[in-house]
C-alpha cells in the first residue's frame, strides 16, 4: 500500500515517537455510532491526532469496482461530572464529517489524511456512518496517530482501543517540585562570549547564559564576566547651584563672616565647585575707601580639640578665571568693584566656605558681597 500517515509536516517529531497505536480496519457496514466510552481510542495525551480512512480490496488485482465512496464522521468523547453527584460520566460529540472515495485498487484509490485537535477530549473514535456503490469485497481501513503529547511533547506507542497506553513521565510541576529531566525543556545557549547582533529587526534570536548557566542580560560586561549598574541621567551627575551670600547695602563693618554658614557648604560627591563674586568695598566716614576680603576655607571635619571642627585657608588653590591665575586675592577697596570666577576643580574634601570680612565701615549704600556657587561632577 502506497501511503503515507506521516505526511504531516507542521511539527518536527519522528514518526515513532508520533504513532498512537496500530492500524484499526472497520469494515463499511459498521456504521454504528459510539455509544459507551470503552468504544473508540484513547487520545488522553495527545492535543492533536492525524487520522486516515482508505480502501483496501483483498485482491489487489480487482480494480472494477467503481462508484465506490464512504462517508466517515469522527467523534469525541468528553468527560464530565453529573451535576449534584461525584459519579463521572460522559457524552460523544460528532465534530467532522468526510466523503472518500474508495474506486479501484488501494494504489488508485482516494484515500484521506486529516489532522484534527483533541480539544482536550478522552477518546476518538471514527465512524463509517455511510457507504454509496457496491462494497463487494471491499474494506474501509480505519487509523488514528496522536501528535504533541500535552504533558512532555512525545509518547511512546500505546495499545489500540485504549485498553492501556504508555507515555513518558509527565513534566508537569508544581512549586517546589523536583526539576524534570524528561519532556519539554526550555533551552539557552551557553556562552563565554557575545554572540553577534542579527542583521536586521525582527531575525530570529535566541537567549544565552554563561557557561554556568545563569542568564545574561543585556547589562552583562563580556570581558569581565560581570554585570554593570548603570543610572541614566543621575541626580548625582546634575549641577547643584546655590546663593552664598547676597548683602547689597552694608553699613557698618558686620566682623569676620561665613557663607553659607559656619559649617561650609557640603560637596557629597561633588568634585568640583566653583563660586561667582561681586565685592565692593565702599567708602565710609571722611570719604575713606573701605576695603572687603573674601578667602576660602576647606575642612575634612578634623575636630581639635573636641567639638571643634579645623579650617584651612585654602585660597591659594583657587583659580582665578578672570584673571587666569592661581594665588589671587579677592579684595575690592573704595568703589572700585571686584567681578571674579574662582574655581576648585577637582576638590576632593567634604567642606567648603567662604570667609569675608570689611578692615571698618562702609557708607550705608556702597558695600556689596554677592557670592553664588556651582557644585558637580567633572
Amino acid at each position: 500500500m502506497k501511503r503515507n500517515p506521516f505526511s504531516l509536516t507542521d511539527r518536527p517529531l519522528k514518526p515513532s515517537s508520533r504513532k498512537l497505536g496500530k492500524e484499526v480496519r472497520q469494515t463499511a457496514v459498521i456504521t454504528d455510532q459510539p455509544t459507551g466510552r470503552q468504544q473508540g481510542w484513547d487520545v488522553s495525551n495527545w492535543a492533536y491526532v492525524v487520522w486516515t480512512c482508505h480502501g483496501v480490496d483483498p485482491d489487489v488485482n480487482d480494480a472494477g469496482a467503481s462508484g465506490f465512496t464512504a462517508q466517515i464522521r469522527i467523534w469525541r468523547y468528553k468527560e464530565y461530572s453529573n451535576q449534584g453527584t461525584d459519579t463521572p460520566s460522559g457524552q460523544w460529540f460528532a465534530v467532522e464529517e468526510h466523503t472518500v472515495s474508495m474506486d479501484g485498487d488501494i494504489e488508485n484509490g482516494g484515500p484521506m489524511e486529516g489532522v484534527i485537535s483533541t480539544d482536550s477530549s478522552d477518546r476518538m473514535y471514527i465512524q463509517v456512518f455511510a457507504v454509496d456503490g457496491d462494497p463487494e469485497s471491499w474494506d474501509v481501513a480505519l487509523c488514528l496517530y496522536g501528535l504533541a503529547d500535552r504533558e512532555s511533547g512525545c509518547c511512546e506507542a500505546g495499545s489500540v482501543g485504549g485498553a492501556s497506553s504508555s507515555s513518558l513521565p509527565a513534566v508537569t510541576v508544581a512549586h517546589d517540585d523536583p526539576v524534570k529531566d524528561k519532556g519539554l525543556q526550555i533551552m539557552y545557549e551557553a556562552t563565554s562570549v557575545q554572540r553577534a547582533a542579527v542583521s536586521t529587526d525582527s531575525d530570529a534570536n535566541r537567549p544565552v547564559t554563561n557557561l554556568h548557566g545563569e542568564t545574561v542580560l543585556a547589562s552583562h560586561t563580556w570581558p569581565t564576566q560581570s554585570d554593570r549598574s548603570e543610572e541614566i541621567d543621575p541626580e548625582s551627575e546634575k549641577p547643584v547651584e546655590d546663593v552664598i551670600v547676597n548683602i547689597q547695602d552694608v553699613d557698618a563693618d558686620p566682623g569676620a563672616s561665613y557663607a553659607p554658614s559656619v559649617d561650609g557648604l557640603p560637596m557629597f560627591g561633588f568634585d568640583s565647585v566653583s563660586f561667582q563674586l561681586y565685592l565692593l568695598g565702599g567708602i565710609g566716614a571722611a570719604a575713606a575707601n573701605r576695603t572687603v576680603t573674601v578667602t576660602f576655607e576647606g575642612s575634612d571635619d578634623l575636630e581639635v580639640p573636641a567639638g571643634t571642627r579645623q579650617w584651612v585657608d585654602i585660597t591659594p588653590a583657587a583659580y582665578s578665571e578672570n584673571r587666569d591665575a592661581t594665588s589671587q586675592t579677592y579684595t575690592s577697596t573704595g568703589a572700585v568693584a571686584l567681578a571674579d570666577l574662582a574655581d576648585f576643580d577637582a576638590y576632593n574634601h567634604k567642606r567648603i566656605r567662604v570667609k569675608y570680612d570689611w578692615d571698618a565701615d562702609p557708607s550705608a549704600t556702597d558695600g556689596k558681597i554677592v557670592v553664588v556657587s556651582r557644585r558637580k561632577v567633572r
